[in-house]
């Protein structure tokens, strides 16, 4: 509002007449105006120029003119007169300390003049087609000034090259005031809008400008104005872009009630032009022609007097000849805009918060003990419609639980209520209506607190309109013109207030910013022009219904919405990346898949560690999933086989999920306007042989909203491809591990750029991501990369026996399956050539080749110690945790069935040499998969096989009993000496076991509550079940399976866990 820009009290570019004066010939006759300088830039300024007939006497009140036009030339040297409205002298409301910081302009109701700024170099037409920025000023529809010094334009122009017009519009009564009837049909100082714009469309040309390249802007009352235009039918091909800052045409969708012939009889009584024995109707005409006959400064002091602070409610009416249809109801109209840029200041009810604390200071301990009452008044005076019980729920949601409020939550809270109503959500809706309609579409939110800011006092927060001084350059003016612009009325610290050097650069920036949006339609910065973003409150004004939401401001780069849909953009370290914007249960998340962190493992990369990805030009497409790495299907049941899709040996790549509510931070993480949130690396199980970082139930769209942390998964090479192992120096194994640390270290080095904070990364791994994560925590490579582990069934330990059987000799009898290496011939001889060829050959040929024909040698392809990411045994005495000190473990009680299940599938002859003799096959097993001495398998066999005789052999309780088995050595005793020895060494460790069993579970009842069975749940993704259940029959057997979906209370348990992960990620 107009009262909170002249707040900003900052100076007036600086500008000397320097005695040349230009003349325009237009079509309404010649103008003069004059020549300014500023910092060696010349600028011609035409002051007053008349774009419409008087709204006097008959014609106040009335639909707008065209202007006459007029002989001789006229003067465009000075400043005109502010529309009719009061003054800071007419004024002791709340607002009054604002008012009193506005200009002491004269007012007239002759006031429909524009001011327009333009290169000097026009006047030799020496510039043609330049772009062209309207502007509208707000004031809550009640007050505001073109020729204000907070919208000057010499500063703006002359850093731009654009051509710069403000206007004067109808305000308060004189401009809203509604009959219903064509005498006074309302809604006349948008009429005026208009007519300023056609004016504009005809004439700019005269001026240099180009009429096909204008974009109209406005600040709270004028964006709201400019909103209007936006869906107005008679606005219509006036404009090209919009810009709006704090407000939208949804702003005041609650408030139309407030508009009509009940306005304007107020109006008339307390004017003396009512006549209380007759009834309204039948004395409309009356009633105008008596309030046309009045002094308009007289009117308005009657009118204050008499309404009180009701006068600054006359606003802007639907269904109405300027607005025939309702803004709430996309349907009903087209967008005329082809781009839009619009965002809002930090806290932007501030203001209105600052305006009940002095104007209620009686009554605010009153306020303080009966906030509910008073916010459902408030709620229900804004949308009538809203029901009383909704609007306490409403009420008690911003007070999250509290009885009583503080003076500061007071503060706090009205300021959210008054921001979200007003500003905040109107501009959400607002958006979603335009991405709906497929309009280009960009975003900020001002997160500086000014040097020098009228509300210091009051609040350390960003409120309203302060972005309004550096988007217009003034912040950088002459301290003179400052001094004479506030009279001396102000706080000592604003009269003496010098901009910093930063803020000026970060002035010119934003200009800068503007002006490419005004010239291109497209934003762009050229500095550090960034602010972060918050969460706010947002109730839907369509639905009278409360809902909270992460609102999605963001920096100056901001996110586009493109012809497809509203796309994200971001700036990492390698370039940039446009991912894309889903909504997931009414939250907003934004995700960016298939983004690459190394060189693609190919040719002479096969095999061997990453390389750091390489950085990219133009935008990067992060809205497809990668390929899996190369690996065969996994078979989970008969004739049924997980599908993950394709696979491909290019397939480093990772991707993330962003809530709504963070965004970059270009300062520090102590900064109060930057609060980053935790990172969450997820990496996938599957033995080291399979795993997708795309697979439905790795995907974080509900992780990151509800924890409201950056979520981020990972591919890694699996297998051969992942895992191959020679003694020689460049291919000695593990490159699967490392692959995961070079991820790792790309979302440490990027965290930021999406709201992320690299000092609170948790890596949490399922199964074989647990082990690998157990791992990381021991390796020197991994220091320090993060800080929290989240380790989901699996330690070291869990597959620690199987890490001895990858040696070299695997390597060499999988090259032989490839006609790759020769028996005959000693290693040392044949190593180079025989990689070579292996690295000749299609993924295909070398999967299908090994995985098929030999299938254990697929399975003995697994991490390895021995080299520099893990040097010694990881169960080793001595052996330390480097990096992620605070730990969570957990467990289901029966995660070894899922492995009986698995070997029976693919070793069909073990049920038969079980059924005929149970206890030798099962004490090979113990031997070959646990590591178990030879001398103790006997007894362990009986312990857990108990004392069967093969005589009564029952086929399921030997299942659950070798399940139990190996539930205890690969996952409860392995996660117990992990705990245990992490807690030893003064490590935080927390755990929990997972006992409930799924209804949609696709296992056995012998099976229990297995491995991986928790997995939909912590990860959030129990919802999306049935919905993407595409993982079977697409090999053979082409069999599909149909669950029932899960349960409310499932759901409800799974957004628990993710809150508890999301917890422990942020606080350990």
């Amino acid at each position: 509002m107009l009262v909170v820009q002249a707040s900003l009290l900052l100076a007036f570019a600086s500008a000397s007449a320097l005695g040349f004066n230009p003349v325009v010939k237009t079509s309404s006759g010649s103008v003069m105006g004059r020549r300014v300088e500023h910092r060696g830039n010349e600028v011609d300024v035409f002051y007053g120029i008349p774009y419409a007939k008087p709204p006097l006497g008959d014609y106040r009140f009335r639909e707008t003119f065209p202007v006459e036009p007029w002989t001789g030339t006229y003067n465009a040297t000075e400043k005109r007169p502010s529309c009719i409205q009061l003054r800071p002298k007419d004024d002791n409301s709340s607002f009054s300390p604002l008012l009193r910081m506005m200009n002491a302009q004269p007012i007239s109701e002759d006031c429909l003049t524009l001011n327009i700024w333009r290169p000097a170099s026009c006047s030799g037409g020496d510039c043609k087609d330049l772009p062209v920025f309207v502007y509208i000023y707000g004031g809550g529809f009640s007050v505001g000034d073109a020729s204000l010094f907070i919208y000057d334009g010499v500063h703006f122009v002359a850093s731009t090259g654009v051509i710069y017009v403000t206007m004067n519009y109808r305000v308060n009564i004189f401009g809203f005031l509604d009959s219903g009837t064509k005498e006074m049909p309302g809604n006349m100082g948008l009429l005026d809008q208009t007519m300023a714009l056609r004016w504009v469309k005809d004439n700019v040309k005269y001026f240099g400008g180009d009429p096909d390249q204008v974009t109209l802007g406005g600040q709270s009352a004028g964006a709201i104005s400019a909103g209007y235009h936006t869906i107005s039918p008679l606005s219509k091909g006036l404009f090209r872009r919009v810009i709006m800052e704090s407000g939208s045409p949804l702003s005041t969708v609650g408030l139309h009630h407030a508009s009509g012939p009940g306005q304007m009889v107020a109006v008339a009584n307390v004017a003396g032009c009512y006549d209380l024995s007759r009834p309204a109707e039948q004395q409309i005409d009356d009633m105008i022609k008596c309030l046309r006959k009045k002094d308009a400064e007289k009117l308005l002091q009657e009118a204050k007097e008499g309404l009180g602070m009701k006068l600054y409610l006359y606003f802007p009416r639907i269904h109405s000849q300027f607005m025939p249809l309702d803004p709430s109801d996309a349907d009903t109209y087209s967008i005329n805009a082809k781009e839009v840029f619009f965002g809002l200041t930090k806290n932007e009810g501030l203001m209105f918060s600052y305006a009940i604390h002095k104007q209620f200071k009686s009554q605010i301990d009153f306020i303080q003990s009966n906030f509910p009452t008073v916010m459902r008044t408030v709620l229900r005076s804004f949308f009538q419609q809203m029901p009383a019980r909704a609007a306490h729920n409403l009420a008690m949601a911003y007070m999250d639980g509290k009885d009583e409020l503080s003076i500061e939550e007071l503060r706090d809270i009205s300021s959210a209520v008054f921001g979200d109503i007003i500003f905040n959500c109107p501009s959400q809706l607002f958006a979603d209506i335009l991405q709906q309609k497929k309009v280009p579409l960009y975003h900020y939110a001002f997160m500086h607190k000014p040097t020098a800011s009228f509300l210091s006092n009051f609040s350390e927060e960003v409120t309203h309109a302060e972005e309004l001084p550096f988007t217009r350059g003034v912040i950088d003016s002459q301290r003179e013109e400052y001094m004479k612009f506030t009279a001396g009325q102000s706080d000592p610290m604003l009269r003496d207030f010098v901009a910093t050097p930063e803020e000026i650069q970060f002035s010119e920036e934003l200009m800068q910013t503007w002006a490419a949006f005004i010239k291109t339609g497209c934003v762009r910065t050229s500095g550090p022009a960034s602010m972060s973003r918050r969460e706010v409150s947002r109730f839907s004004v369509l639905l009278v219904t409360a809902i909270h939401v992460l609102f999605w401001t963001t920096t100056l780069v901001c996110y586009v919405a493109s012809v497809e849909d509203e796309r994200p953009v971001v700036k990492v370290k390698q370039g940039f990346i446009a991912g894309e914007r889903a909504t997931v249960d009414g939250h907003t998340v934004y995700r960016y898949v298939g983004v690459p962190f190394a060189e693609p493992p190919l040719g002479k990369l096969r095999f061997r560690r990453p390389l750091p990805v390489k950085p990219w030009e133009g935008v990067l497409n992060a809205t497809s999933f990668a390929p899996a790495c190369m690996q065969m299907p996994l078979q989970v049941d008969d004739k049924i086989y997980l599908d993950y899709g394709k696979n491909s040996e290019d397939c480093l790549y990772l991707n993330v999920w962003q809530p709504a509510g963070a965004r970059a931070c270009s300062g520090g993480t102590d900064s109060t306007s930057c609060r980053l949130r935790p990172v969450v690396i997820y990496l996938y199980g599957g033995g080291f042989l399979t795993g997708d970082a795309g697979f439905f139930i790795f995907r974080g769209d509900r992780f990151a909203s509800i924890a409201d942390a950056i979520y981020v998964t990972v591919n890694y090479r699996v297998g051969m491809f992942g895992f191959f192992k020679t003694n020689m120096l460049d291919y000695k194994g593990n490159a699967g591990m490392f692959d995961q640390v070079e991820a790792m270290k790309w979302v440490k080095e990027n965290s930021k750029a999406f709201g992320g904070d690299p000092e609170k990364i948790t890596v949490w791994g399922q199964s074989a991501g647990a082990v690998s994560t157990t791992y990381h925590m021991i390796s020197p490579v991994s220091s320090g990369l993060f800080k929290r582990a989240y380790l989901q069934s699996g330690v070291a330990g869990t597959a620690l026996a199987l890490m001895k059987l990858n040696t070299p000799a695997v390597a060499h009898r999988a090259l032989g399956l490839l006609g790759c290496y020769k028996p005959t011939v000693p290693w040392k001889q044949q190593a180079q050539e025989s990689i070579k060829c292996a690295q000749s050959l299609s993924a295909k040929e070398v999967l299908e080749k090994t995985a098929k024909e030999l299938p254990i040698t697929s399975l003995l392809f697994l991490p390895t110690m021995g080299d520099e990411f893990l040097p010694e045994n990881p169960l080793a005495e001595g052996q330390q945790i480097r990096t992620g000190k605070e730990l969570l473990l957990s467990t289901t009680p029966d995660e070894g069935s899922l492995f009986v299940k698995g070997m029976l599938l693919r070793n069909p002859h073990l049920r038969e040499l079980i059924s005929e003799d149970y206890k030798t096959p099962i004490k090979i097993l113990m031997r070959l998969l646990l590591d178990v001495p030879s001398y103790k398998t006997e007894s362990l066999a009986d312990v857990y096989l108990k004392g069967m005789d093969k005589g009564d052999i029952n086929e399921t309780e030997w299942k659950m009993n070798l399940g139990r088995l190996f539930t205890d050595a690969l996952f409860e005793c392995a996660v117990d000496s992990f705990a245990l020895s992490a807690a030893r060494n003064g490590h935080d460790v927390y755990r929990f076991l997972f006992t409930h069993k799924p209804t949609f579970s696709i296992w056995e009842d012998w099976m229990g509550i297995t491995h991986g069975d928790d997995i939909i749940f912590t990860a959030g993704t129990s919802a999306d079940l049935t919905s993407k259940i595409k993982m079977y029959g697409r090999f053979p057997g082409d069999r599909s399976i149909s669950l029932p979906e899960p349960s409310e209370d499932e759901m409800e348990f799974s957004r628990d866990l993710v809150r508890v992960i999301g917890s422990f990620a942020r606080y350990g």
